[in-house]
């Protein structure tokens, strides 16, 4: 999962895109509550509106898993559900609908981050999902504080929370610290990848791909290095360094795979500085 800079997204906002977003805004908080989320879906297209803009930040990438997937029904998934909250206790809840139309509410997701699937060994998608560590803290209407609740599903909006997870070199999630070194990060890391559903084995498969690629380049590097041939040296460094580029399909992934390398290649240790 990379950092995406959600703060880019307000440069790019039109104002005939705010003033129909408070529109609609201003009819979800006119409508009674058993109307509310008719009301709310009939206004779809003020952020699908911001499908493109929020696909140009990431490079094309789901923000959750980075894959690229022109043919995936991708969608504008509101990180705090619109309209229901799974985990509520209160089943009636209406969700997060006054954040049905605001912009810092929106990541970009393809269909299995963003919708059930399942697989022959496992099942995910966010859906209307948004556990917090603490439910008593959850802002049930507006003007509750959102600053109080303790989210557990890592977020592509905030760099501190995607330095969480990492990968193996056969392509699976892993939370970066285990179960006993930091119990409460390896509970938000392990419940994020099933969310997400992140353990697909078509992206783990394809994950593992990548990272064998980039391992086999990084070993003839070393030994290219170690031979002194600079020029040929030079030309495998550049097959390598285009995965890290932040465009990059799984580029986090490339990452991990070098930075768990670097303690036995001298390569590693100078890629994974970029």
């Amino acid at each position: 999962m990379r950092p995406i800079p959600l703060q880019e997204l307000q440069q790019k906002i039109p104002a005939d895109w705010m003033a129909k977003a408070a529109e609609a805004d201003a009819a979800a908080a006119g409508s009674t509550a058993d109307e509310r989320a008719k009301v709310i879906n009939a206004h779809s297209a003020v952020w699908s509106a911001l499908k493109e803009t929020l696909l140009g930040l990431s490079g094309g990438k789901c923000w959750y898993c980075e894959s690229i997937d022109s043919r995936s029904d991708n969608a504008v998934d509101h990180f705090r559900p619109k309209n229901h909250v799974k985990e509520c206790p209160d089943k009636d809840n209406e969700g997060y609908w006054w954040l049905a139309f605001n912009w810092e509410n929106y990541r970009f997701s393809c269909t299995f981050c963003n919708s059930a699937r399942r697989s022959a060994t496992t099942a995910g998608g966010k859906q209307d999902r948004f556990p917090l560590v603490d439910e008593t803290k959850r802002a049930r209407k507006k003007g509750d504080p959102l600053v109080d609740e303790n989210p557990i599903l890592i977020d592509p909006a905030e760099p501190a929370d995607c330095v969480l997870l990492t990968f193996d070199e056969d392509g699976a999630p892993a939370s970066v610290y285990s179960k006993e070194e930091d119990p409460d990060t390896y509970e938000r890391v392990t419940q994020s990848i099933e969310i997400y559903h992140l353990d697909h084995p078509t992206i783990v498969a394809r994950r593992a791909a990548l990272i064998h690629k980039v391992l086999w380049a990084l070993t003839k590097a070393d030994e290219l290095m170690r031979a002194k041939n600079t020029v040929a040296y030079k030309e495998k460094v550049k097959e390598i360094t285009p995965a890290l580029d932040p465009r990059a399909e799984y580029s986090m992934v490339a990452r991990a795979g070098i930075v768990a390398r670097r303690a036995t290649s001298a390569t590693a240790e100078k890629l994974a500085r970029l």
